[in-house]
């Protein structure tokens, strides 16, 4: 069974979450590798970054989304920071060896506070409370953990205890298991890597506006797909389920025949 992506997750979230005919939004959007092809052909969304290198739709900060976006008016936002603070320009992890740096912009200066990325938290979550359509609005975090100077920062678990606080209102939440790195022995292992990506859900009201994914099987009678309305429904029409009926009729008649030759 192949390993469920990043890509995959997102697309269930959206399916289940987004709310019908609204913008969708990218707060992070750097190279754009969680967006698969059949996504940004179906939700086109709005691509954010503060590096204009990396050719967004919107140069700006995820802070100040009232700079470039108009209040109450973004029905779905992504936002995939930084996992980790205060790389260095030069280590093994920010620098030229690792590309954290590069790749997820661990070295800008507003990342090297002593702490940890939850510093990041309560900004944006203003920001985008301000850009959400009220009361049909949908926030997806993918949040990751890290270990700094020598204690777990419990990243994720911040992320939804201070959203909690301000108002949103969780609605799901997935895990993804990620590759990782053997330890270095050569340094005492004070805490078990984190080999998880949490994904988050939140929205601006109690409740969820997302229409849901409707679960769809292939009928028995004419071979195309059809929404489910129950789970044991074979055909997509009356049509279908008569023909199949006449078709099982006459296997079982067959089967009669050649038992009565034997």
């Amino acid at each position: 069974m192949r390993r469920q992506t990043d890509a995959d997750i997102l697309a269930d979230l959206l399916a289940i979450h987004a709310a019908p005919g609204l913008p969708v939004a990218d707060l992070s959007a750097g190279h754009r590798r969680l967006w698969t092809r059949p996504l940004l052909e179906q939700y086109r969304p709005i691509f954010v970054d503060r590096e204009p290198s990396k050719r967004p739709d919107v140069v700006g900060d995820w802070n100040q989304q009232h700079l470039y976006f108009q209040p109450a008016t973004q029905g779905t936002e992504l936002w995939d920071p930084p996992q980790i603070s205060g790389a260095g320009d030069t280590g093994i992890i920010g620098g030229r060896f690792g590309g954290w740096g590069e790749r997820y912009g661990t070295t800008a200066p507003h990342l090297k506070a002593p702490t940890s990325i939850i510093d990041l938290f309560v900004p944006f979550l203003e920001s985008a409370w301000g850009s959400l359509v009220p009361q049909r609005g949908t926030l997806i975090v993918k949040m990751a953990d890290e270990v700094k100077a020598s204690l777990l920062r419990w990243q994720p678990y911040y992320l939804w205890l201070i959203a909690k606080s301000r108002g949103w209102h969780d609605c799901d939440r997935r895990e993804r298991e990620r590759s990782q790195l053997p330890h270095n022995q050569t340094y005492t292992q004070r805490h078990i890597r984190r080999p998880i990506s949490h994904w988050l859900v939140f929205h601006n009201f109690a409740g969820c506006p997302g229409s849901g994914i409707v679960r769809q099987r292939r009928c028995d009678g004419c071979g195309q797909l059809f929404p489910l309305s129950r789970p044991d429904r074979r055909t997509c029409s009356d049509r279908c389920r008569q023909r199949l009926s006449r078709i099982e009729r006459e296997r079982s008649s067959t089967k009669r025949d050649r038992r009565r030759s034997l």
